[in-house]
């Protein structure tokens, strides 16, 4: 169990493991049930443990009754690792209230009023944070969660944008389908958050709860328009697909997706003028509170179906929808319908059509130019000099040299060989043991040598990558399969279908075998219950080879007749169905399609930024690698030293 120190110089002990992400996880506090701890994966700078030092300050009862506000820092000896946070019980992801799959199995009890008022809850949580000055950034429904008594909470409140005095702490990450059309091409780091900016996130939020998880920049193009189809393209195109003039411009809704007429006149007009006006006119989060509560005033319950709420004085969406096949709301504990949560208009928004208009605009986008993949020598290299030539070397030759030519001398005036002989000896060994070891010398250069390579095959293999346009084919290689997959996706989802139903098929067959006992003599159906065959189904061919004493005719007469009952069968029953299977089956192709669609749509433009960024770092990496390959070549042509220039006997 890990144990860490508050800035209180408590201790802190971590529990169970609650959840993880990209910067860290959350775990359980043994001494403090109502709290959580968040620990980050990689070290704090200076800059997030300031913000959060600055957040805990000024966290009061408003702040953490609306978010998971952090309330200490946590230490693991003197270096920052996290902060501890209220801990937020039975709640889910605000994105599980979208869907009706995930809305039945999490809030079971949840009408479109109660949609309604989680909006409300949630437009008042945005409404204390501006005040204060806090701008969210980031809005996302993953950064949103809610109670089964719709009250929303905000959580990964350490990336908000948040302002001490002069210092401000800003927020660098976004998701497109949430930002506004003025921020979708912006370097966010660089950005101040403004409230305006919130505001559209908060506006498609609501928009997708009280439209059952559409959101309102995404449905169907009109043919001949150039772009990705993308939501954050839609958005800065302004693209709103539920607007009363949308259709003039040829966008259409999503199929089976209610009309502005399912919420008041003024929802819609708010609606419009957060997508369509100027940012600075967009509603705030207190004119939706309003605008909310009037909307719950007018709600009623469908008269024909208990679980509907809708406007008074107009239709009910969700009966026409029914009628479509698309239940979104049900009756707690009543088993789903077929249809329930397959909304398969993906199939009509990506055709293969769509999927081959997609790749033409994917097969427009120019790969970079190839280039040679290696970085080579542009001259020969010379070794440079060893300069072992040192005073104490030099001093130690010419002592060896005098002491040889005297001895030399002596040894012709006096003519004693041997006296000379040993001053000729001693003087070499002076020499040698004078002269400095060149081994130190050769460590060196081939330490340089070896740090030098490994700098250099590093930047060399960026640059043979991004030489060889590597990320771009891999990326082209992978959308050439996905089109691939989606053009051959209906016949694989018919065949699958079909397998479903020859499976349900073959189940009743069976079971009807299994319900057709075996009409035979008394002596052959003991033979045939010793075997263990009781009915049709029990009929096969290795379970009557074990039955001792049936000739091979009337083997072969017995399975002519189960096979003649399973023709019989299929005759009376040519169309067999499994709704489940099916529902299935089709749930989990559309949801695929939908993926893969969204993730094709974004090819040319994924493709475009590649191929950019390829041509942006490409001469960086060729200059850095020209400069190590420099010091590389120099330093191993100065290593390739013979042996015998450095090695000594001393």
């Amino acid at each position: 169990m890990i144990a860490l120190r508050d800035d209180h110089a408590a201790t802190i002990r971590l529990g169970e493991r609650i959840g993880a992400g990209g910067e860290g996880a959350v775990h359980a506090v043994v001494e403090r049930p109502d709290q959580v701890a968040k620990i980050y994966v990689k070290p704090l700078p200076k800059e997030q443990v300031s913000k959060l030092e600055a957040m805990i300050g000024a966290g009061d009862e408003s702040l953490r009754t609306v978010a998971a506000w952090p309330t200490r820092l946590l230490y693991s000896g003197t270096r920052p690792v996290g902060f501890t946070m209220p801990r937020l019980r039975a709640q889910h992801a605000l994105h599980e209230l979208f869907g009706p799959r995930t809305r039945q199995e999490r809030f079971p009890n949840a009408h479109w009023r109660f949609l309604i008022h989680t909006s409300s809850n949630l437009a008042r949580g945005f409404s204390v944070l501006h005040e204060r000055g806090i701008v969210v950034g980031d809005v996302n429904s993953n950064n949103v969660v809610v109670g089964r008594d719709s009250t929303a909470r905000f959580i990964d409140c350490d990336s908000f944008q948040f302002r001490v005095g002069e210092a401000l702490y800003p927020c660098n990450v976004g998701v497109p389908d949430y930002q506004p059309p003025e921020l979708q091409h912006a370097d966010l780091s660089r950005v101040v958050r403004l409230p305006e900016h919130d505001l559209f996130g908060l506006a498609v939020i609501i928009f997708q709860l009280l439209f059952v998880g559409k959101h309102p920049f995404a449905g169907v193009l009109p043919p001949g328009v150039v772009g990705t189809g993308a939501i954050g393209a839609n958005v800065a195109a302004r693209r709103f697909f539920y607007h009363r003039e949308a259709s003039q411009r040829g966008l259409r809704p999503p199929p089976g997706s209610p009309t502005l007429a399912a919420v008041t006149p003024e929802m819609a007009r708010l609606f419009t003028q957060a997508f369509l006006g100027a940012p600075e006119r967009r509603p705030a989060a207190d004119t939706w509170v309003g605008a909310l509560a009037d909307l719950e005033r007018r709600t009623i319950t469908c008269a024909k179906n208990p679980v509907h709420r809708h406007v008074r004085d107009a239709g009910c969406p969700w009966c026409e929808l029914e009628r479509h096949g698309l239940h979104y709301f049900l009756v707690p504990g009543r088993p789903r319908p077929v249809a329930y949560g397959v909304d398969e208009s993906i199939w009509a928004r990506c055709s293969n059509d769509d999927v081959e208009r997609m790749w033409r605009e994917i097969s427009a986008v120019r790969a970079p130019a190839l280039l040679p993949s290696t970085i080579a020598p542009s001259r020969r290299y010379v070794p440079t000099p060893l300069r072992l030539w040192s005073t104490k070397r030099r001093t130690a030759y010419a002592a060896g040299a005098t002491a040889a030519v005297a001895a030399t001398a002596a040894a012709i005036a006096t003519g004693h060989a041997i006296f000379t002989l040993l001053i000729l000896v001693a003087a070499g060994i002076g020499a040698v043991a004078g002269r400095p070891d060149a081994r130190a010398a050769m460590r060196r250069l081939w330490q340089r040598e070896s740090e030098a390579r490994k700098a250099f095959v590093a930047v060399a293999a960026d640059y043979a990558r991004e030489a060889r346009a590597g990320r771009f084919s891999t990326e082209r290689s992978e959308l050439a399969a996905l089109r691939a997959q989606l053009l051959e996706q209906q016949r694989r989802m018919d065949h699958e279908i079909a397998a479903v139903r020859l499976q349900r098929a073959q189940r009743a067959c069976f079971a009807h075998l299994a319900a057709t006992p075996v009409a035979v003599d008394p002596f052959t159906s003991r033979l045939l219950r010793a075997a263990g065959i009781t009915s049709a189904a029990c009929m096969t061919r290795e379970r009557l080879r074990g039955a001792a004493g049936l000739s091979g005719r009337q083997r072969a007469a017995l399975l002519r007749w189960r096979e003649d009952l399973e023709i019989v069968f299929f005759r009376r029953n040519p169309r067999w169905t499994d709704p489940k299977g099916e529902r299935d089956v089709r749930l989990r192709h559309a949801r695929a399609r939908m993926k893969a669609a969204a993730r094709l749509s974004r090819g040319a433009a994924t493709l475009c930024a590649i191929a950019a960024d390829i041509e942006q770092r490409r001469p960086g990496l060729a200059r850095r690698g020209r400069e190590l390959g420099e010091v590389l070549w120099q330093a191993s042509a100065d290593a390739r030293v013979p042996t015998l220039l450095y090695k000594t006997w001393t």
